[in-house]
C-alpha cells in the first residue's frame, strides 16, 4: 500500500508537456521521413543493379556469339581436312560448350530485366536443338549432312550478331532514360536526407527532454519499489522474529501484528482487530482471564503500555509462560513483543530442583564440600560441623592460615603453585586444623579450580575436606603393629619369604637371606627360584600359580657360604584377597638340619639294631654256601690224596671242574647276601628320588627270608606288575618292611610259646598294587599271627612304646616307621584280619605327583 499525498510520476509530468497525440504525429512523421529516405535509396540501388545486368547481358551474348564464330571455323576446317575425324571431336566440344552458355542466359532470365527475353530464349533453343541433331552423334557426316549444318551453324551467327545490334541499340535508349531517373532520384533522395535531419534535430531536442523526465521517473519508481521492498523485507523479518510482535500507531492503534502474536491468542489477534485502540484490545484478552483479578490485570498491562515499564512473565490459563513487553519508538510508535518462554521457565523449574537434589546430596555428605577465592572461604556445605567441629557460618570468610596448622602450610603453597602450572590437576594432600578450628585434626583436602585466575593470578577453588583423623590414627597403629610384626619376623629363627602372584619375592627376613647367602636388594623383586635353587620345581611352581588351594610342604636343602648345606622344612600357604584370588604366598622354613641329622642316627641306630637282630639269620644264611664250600675244597684235596689226578686224570679233571663250579656258585651266593646286605645297611645321601617299590619290597625280604625259614614261617610275595614309582630313599622303605615282618615273626614266635602244641606252618604275606580310587601305590604286609591287642592299636606308633618284654624292645621300630613315611608323604596304618593276624598298610603318593626339591 503506497503513503497518501505521493507526487505525480516523472512519465506523467513528460506527457502533460508535450502531449500525447504530438508525441503520436511526431511518431508518424518520422516514421514517413524514414520510408520516404529508404525509398529513394532501394530506387537508385535498382537503377545501378539494372545497368550492372545490362552489361552483363551484353558481354554474354558477345561471348556467346564469339564461341559460335570459332564452332562454324573449326567446322569448315574440319571438312576441309585429312583428319577431319579427329577434328570433329574438338568442334562437337567447343559447340557443347557454346550450347552450355545459351543454358546460361535463358535459366537466369528471370533476374534480369533486359537479357534474353523469352522470344530470344526460344529462338536460341530451336538452333541449339536443330544443331545438335547433325553435330553431336559420333557417326560420320554425310556431304548434304555437312551442308546443312554448316548452313545452319552460319545462320545462327548471322542471327547472333543481328541481336546483338538490335540489343545494343535498345540498351542505349534505356541508359539515357535511366539516367534522368537517376537524377531525379538523386534530387529525391537529398531533399529527404534534408528532412530526416532537421526531423532528427527536431526529435533529439524533444528525445533528450523526454529521457531526463523518464530518468528521473525511473529513479522515482525504483525508489518507490526500493521502499516497497523494504516494507517487504521488514514485515517478512518480523514475521520470522521467534516471538510476538505488534505495532501500534501514536494514537494507541494496531496497525500490523504478525502470526506468532496470532499464534499466542487465536482468539483474541485475529485481523478485525487492525485499527482497535490497545485497550478495546486488551477488552478482549481479559475477557478469557477470571473475574477476581481482572479489573487488577487490566490496569497493570494498561500502566504498562503508556508508561513503557518493565517487561513481567505472565502464566497462561494453559500452562504456558510469556515474557511481555512494550517500547516506545522516538516517532511516537508502539513495540509490542510476547516471547514465549514457557521452555525458559520449565528448565528454569528443572534448574531449580536440580540445585536443590544438589544441595540435599552435598548436605547429605559426610565430606564438606567447599569453595573459595581470594578472599578467603566462600561456602562450605553442613558437612562442616562433623568434620570441623564449628558450624558453616563460623567459618566462612576464613583464610587458609586461620584453619590449618602452620606447619602445615607449605604442603598447601606446594599444591597452589601446582595448581598454578596445571589449573584442570587435582590436587590432594593431608593436614591438621590449626588457628580458630579444633587443633590437631586430620583432614584430606582434594581441590580444583573452578574457574580462571583472576587479576592477582589466584584461581578460585572448588573441592571437598574429610575428616581422616580416625584413619590417620589407625594408620600409625598399624605402622606400630608392622613394626611390632616385623620385629618378630626378623627375630624368629624361622626363615620366613613373601612371594606375589607372579612369584616375585616382596618380602625375606634376615634368617632368610643369611640362609641363602644373599642381600635384601638381591632378593626382593626376584622370581623365588631365581634366589634358591629349587631343583625340579614345577609342582612348586605350579602351586605358587595357585593351582592348589591347600598349604604345602616341602624340603628345600640352602647352600650357605662356606659350602655348608642345610635342611629346612618348608610350609607353604596362600593369602587370599576378598575375591578369593590369591594375593601372595607365604613360605615358612624351618632349618631341620640337627633334627635331620639326629633322625638321621637315629634311623641307623634302628637299622644298625634290625642288622643285629638279622645277624644269627645271615650268619646262618652266609655259612650255608661256606660249608659247601668247605665240602667242595675237601673233595678236591681228598682226590689229590688219593693220586686221582695221576691214575684218572680226566675222572680227576670233571671232578675237579664239578667241586669248582659249586665253589663258584656258592660264593657269589655269598656275595649276593653281603650286596644286599650292604644296600641295607649303607647310609643314604638323604637325595629322595623316585624308585620301584616292587624291586625294594623284593631286595626286603631277601634279607629276612633265611630268618622266616628258620623260624618256619612262610613268605609270600603278590606285587602286581607295571607299579607307578614312588618317590622317596629306598633303604628306609625297605627298613620299613623289614621291621614289619620281624614284628610279625616275634608276635608268631611269642604266640607259639603261649600255645604249645603240633608245629604249625604260619605265613608272611606281601602284597602290593595300585589303586585306581586314590591313584595311590598300596603295600599290605600281614601275618597268621595272634594280631593286636584293641588297646594297643591307639598307641602302636608312639616313641617307645612297647608290648616286649624288657630288654627285647626299644619301642622306636614302628615310630621311625611312622616318620619314614611321612617323609615321602605315605601313610601307614594298622589293623586286625578277620581271618586272624595283624595287617599293615602303607600308602604311597606316586612319584609323578610328589614334589621333589633338592638343591
Amino acid at each position: 500500500m503506497s503513503p497518501a499525498g505521493a507526487h505525480p510520476r516523472p512519465r506523467q509530468e513528460f506527457f502533460g508537456a508535450i502531449g500525447r497525440k504530438g508525441a503520436a504525429l511526431a511518431a508518424v512523421a518520422a516514421l514517413l521521413l524514414v520510408l520516404a529516405f529508404t525509398a529513394a535509396i532501394a530506387a537508385v540501388m535498382m537503377l545501378s543493379r539494372d545497368r550492372k545486368s545490362d552489361d552483363g547481358a551484353t558481354a554474354e551474348l558477345v561471348s556467346l556469339l564469339s564461341e559460335s564464330e570459332r564452332v562454324s571455323m573449326a567446322l569448315l576446317g574440319a571438312f576441309g581436312t585429312v583428319d577431319g575425324a579427329a577434328r570433329m571431336i574438338e568442334v562437337r566440344d567447343l559447340w557443347t560448350k557454346a550450347a552450355d552458355r545459351i543454358t546460361d542466359i535463358c535459366v537466369a532470365r528471370a533476374r534480369r530485366a533486359l537479357t534474353a527475353p523469352d522470344q530470344l530464349c526460344d529462338r536460341l533453343t530451336d538452333w541449339r536443338r536443330l544443331i545438335d541433331r547433325d553435330l553431336l552423334p559420333a557417326a560420320p557426316l554425310a556431304a548434304a549432312d555437312r551442308d546443312r549444318v554448316t548452313t545452319n551453324l552460319l545462320q545462327f551467327v548471322a542471327f547472333l550478331g543481328k541481336y546483338e545490334d538490335d540489343f545494343n541499340n535498345q540498351a542505349a535508349g534505356v541508359l539515357q532514360e535511366a539516367e534522368v531517373q537517376r537524377s531525379m532520384l538523386i534530387t529525391l533522395v537529398a531533399g529527404t536526407g534534408g528532412a530526416m535531419a532537421s526531423s532528427f534535430v527536431l526529435f533529439y531536442v524533444v528525445a533528450g527532454a523526454a529521457a531526463a523526465n523518464r530518468r528521473r521517473w525511473l529513479a522515482a519508481e525504483r525508489s518507490e519499489k526500493a521502499a516497497i521492498d523494504t516494507r517487504q523485507q521488514l514485515l517478512e523479518a518480523i514475521e520470522a522474529l521467534p516471538l510476538g510482535f505488534g505495532l501500534y500507531g501514536p494514537d494507541g492503534r494496531m496497525i500490523m501484528f504478525n502470526r506468532h502474536l496470532a499464534a499466542l491468542n487465536p482468539t483474541s489477534y485475529t485481523p478485525d482487530i487492525i485499527g482497535l485502540h490497545y485497550e478495546q484490545i486488551l477488552d478482549r484478552l481479559m475477557a478469557r482471564r477470571p473475574e477476581g483479578d481482572r479489573q487488577q490485570v487490566h490496569a497493570r498491562l494498561l500502566a504498562r503500555f503508556r508508561e513503557q515499564c518493565p517487561g513481567t512473565v505472565q502464566a497462561m490459563p494453559d500452562g504456558r509462560y510469556f515474557d511481555s513487553y512494550e517500547v516506545h519508538t522516538p516517532n511516537g510508535y508502539v513495540a509490542s513483543c510476547r516471547v514465549d518462554v514457557t521452555a525458559l521457565k520449565q528448565r528454569e523449574v528443572q534448574l531449580e530442583a536440580s540445585e536443590a537434589r544438589y544441595r540435599q546430596v552435598v548436605d547429605s555428605m559426610i565430606d564438606a564440600v567447599f569453595t573459595s577465592g581470594s578472599r578467603g572461604l566462600t561456602y562450605l556445605s553442613n558437612a562442616a560441623v562433623s568434620v570441623l567441629g564449628l558450624p558453616a557460618e563460623q567459618i566462612v570468610g576464613l583464610m587458609p592460615d586461620e584453619m590449618f596448622d602452620a606447619d602445615d602450610m607449605p604442603r598447601l603453597h606446594d599444591c597452589l603453585r601446582a595448581l598454578r602450572r596445571e589449573p584442570g590437576a587435582v590436587q590432594t594432600l593431608k593436614m591438621r586444623t590449626g588457628g580458630k578450628l579444633v587443633r590437631g585434626r586430620w583432614l584430606e583436602l582434594r581441590f580444583t579450580a573452578s574457574g580462571p585466575a583472576d587479576a592477582n593470578g589466584y584461581y578460585p577453588l572448588i573441592g571437598v575436606m574429610r575428616d581422616i583423623d580416625a584413619q590417620v590414627q589407625m594408620e600409625q597403629a598399624q605402622r606400630d603393629d608392622m613394626m611390632k610384626l616385623r620385629s618378630i619376623v626378623e627375630s624368629s629363627g624361622a626363615l620366613i619369604a613373601l612371594v606375589d602372584r607372579r612369584q616375585r619375592v616382596v618380602l625375606a627376613n634376615r634368617t632368610f637371606l643369611d640362609a641363602a647367602g644373599k642381600s635384601l636388594v638381591e632378593v626382593v623383586g626376584r622370581r623365588y627360584e631365581e634366589v634358591v635353587d629349587c631343583g625340579d620345581g614345577e609342582a612348586l611352581a605350579a602351586w605358587l600359580a595357585g593351582e592348589q588351594r591347600e598349604a604345602f610342604a616341602f624340603d628345600q636343602v640352602l647352600s650357605a657360604g662356606g659350602g655348608a648345606r642345610r635342611v629346612v622344612r618348608v610350609a607353604a600357604s596362600h593369602v587370599y584377597d576378598d575375591d578369593g584370588h590369591v594375593n601372595y604366598s607365604l613360605l615358612l622354613g624351618v632349618d631341620e638340619t640337627e633334627r635331620r641329622s639326629a633322625e638321621v642316627r637315629a634311623h641307623d641306630a634302628a637299622r644298625l639294631a634290625t642288622l643285629g637282630e638279622m645277624a644269627t639269620g645271615i650268619a646262618h644264611e652266609i655259612n650255608q654256601p661256606l660249608t659247601v664250600v668247605q665240602f667242595a675244597a675237601d673233595a678236591i684235596a681228598a682226590d689229590l690224596e688219593d693220586n686221582l689226578h695221576r691214575d684218572d686224570a680226566e675222572g680227576y679233571a670233571e671232578a675237579a671242574l664239578r667241586h669248582i663250579t659249586r665253589v663258584r656258585n656258592q660264593a657269589q651266593r655269598a656275595a649276593a647276601i653281603v650286596r644286599r646286605l650292604q644296600g641295607f645297611a649303607r647310609k643314604g645321601d638323604d637325595v629322595a628320588h623316585a624308585f620301584d617299590i616292587a624291586e625294594a619290597i623284593t631286595g626286603a625280604a631277601d634279607l629276612v627270608a633265611e630268618q622266616m625259614r628258620l623260624a618256619r614261617i612262610n613268605v609270600a610275595l603278590d606285587l602286581a606288575a607295571g607299579l607307578p614309582q614312588v618317590h622317596g630313599l629306598v633303604n628306609r622303605l625297605q627298613q620299613v618292611v623289614i621291621n614289619m615282618m620281624i614284628n610279625a615273626r616275634d608276635a608268631i614266635h611269642e604266640d607259639r610259646a603261649k600255645s604249645p602244641g603240633p608245629v604249625r606252618q604260619d605265613r608272611i604275606e606281601l602284597r602290593a598294587f595300585h589303586d585306581t580310587d586314590t591313584d595311590r601305590v598300596v603295600v599290605e604286609i600281614g601275618d597268621s599271627g595272634p594280631g593286636i591287642p584293641a588297646h594297643v592299636l591307639p598307641r602302636l606308633f608312639e616313641s617307645f612304646f612297647t608290648t616286649k618284654p624288657k630288654g627285647k624292645g626299644t619301642g622306636l621300630g614302628l615310630s621311625i616307621s611312622s616318620e619314614i613315611m611321612n617323609e615321602m608323604k605315605g601313610t601307614i596304618a594298622a589293623e586286625n584280619r578277620p581271618q586272624g593276624g595283624a595287617l599293615f598298610r602303607l600308602s604311597f603318593p606316586r612319584a609323578d605327583r610328589e614334589l621333589s626339591v633338592a638343591a
